[in-house]
């Protein structure tokens, strides 16, 4: 039987100019959308499908390493389908529960990590990043990926609701937040 990544996963039509853009190249991205838009269905899917098209490590980062674990190592959707379970047995080759790390059978690792302990990971290079309600990381976090490179090789991600209002601010002020759909979209060039 054959497996198709992203798996069991059907994106919604404001999902659909994000994944576009990161599909024709984007290397850095925002989405900012609503409660309940599908944040991180959404970029979880997308990471399974980069693991499968560059080998590398795959960090999906959260505030903290607590939030990463609930919700998504043992998170469900609305439906009951596991967040993980769109990394299907067929692909995945180790499973990691204390480090919320799968390895796949091409080689690449995707692991779930907190911003508040993020000093764990120093020296690790990934490849891709995700930061879920980016305006809450540890501001380390994101500095740090960004001094290493990140911009040079590798794909990042935020995304998040306005939970802080002066996010959502400061970036459409600068021109980097456009709307699109029912969602917004920045395309960044730091």
């Amino acid at each position: 039987m054959a497996i198709t990544i992203p798996y069991k996963f059907e994106p919604r039509s404001y999902q659909l100019p994000a994944l576009r853009r990161l599909d024709e190249g984007c290397k850095r991205l925002i989405a900012v959308w609503h409660r309940r838009a599908g944040k991180e269905k959404t970029f979880l899917n997308w990471t399974a499908k980069a693991a499968f098209q560059r080998v590398g490590t795959y960090y999906y980062i959260f505030p903290t390493y607590s939030q990463a674990r609930k919700v998504l190592w043992d998170g469900r959707d609305k439906a009951g389908f596991a967040f993980m379970d769109h990394f299907p047995a067929e692909v995945v080759d180790k499973r990691n529960e204390s480090e919320l790390r799968i390895e796949l059978v091409n080689s690449s690792a995707v692991q779930l990590i907190g911003s508040d302990n993020v000093d764990n990971i120093m020296g690790t290079n990934p490849v891709g990043c995700v930061f879920s309600e980016y305006a809450l990381q540890d501001p380390r976090s994101n500095q740090r990926y960004r001094r290493s490179g990140v911009g040079a090789r590798r794909h990042f991600a935020g995304q998040g609701t306005q939970r802080t209002p002066h996010f959502g601010q400061q970036l459409s002020a600068a021109g980097q937040l456009q709307p699109i759909d029912r969602c917004r979209v920045a395309r960044l060039g730091f």
